[in-house]
């Protein structure tokens, strides 16, 4: 298998690229988010979706943690200000690095 991107979902949101991203490097698979910083610009979608994507040799594996990841997590159960952004885990409020996983703010 060889190192080119796939597209594994694609996104209107950034923060909702970058909780899928963040899931995938805690299983340690490195992704990109294409035309992230478009969708900064607040241009809609008249560019694209953000694409998040890694190497095909990653792929099924990628795949299959997206696929395990609750959908619409914010719907279901909104974040407090205290959780970690990539698990969820309530930190104490003092707490920078998440317990759980080891997500920092900074």
């Amino acid at each position: 298998m060889s190192n080119a991107p796939v597209t594994l979902m694609t996104f209107s949101k950034e923060e909702e690229a970058e909780l899928m991203q963040m899931r995938l490097e805690r299983e340690g698979i490195t992704s990109f988010l294409n035309n992230a910083n478009v969708a900064t610009l607040n241009l809609g979608s008249a560019f694209g979706e953000i694409k998040l994507q890694v190497a095909e040799a990653d792929a099924e594996r990628a795949l299959a943690i997206v696929n395990s990841a609750p959908q619409d997590t914010e719907a279901a159960s909104p974040r407090k200000d205290n959780q970690c952004l990539a698990c969820g885990t309530t930190m104490a409020e003092n707490e920078k690095v998440c317990p759980k996983c080891g997500w920092t703010y900074e």
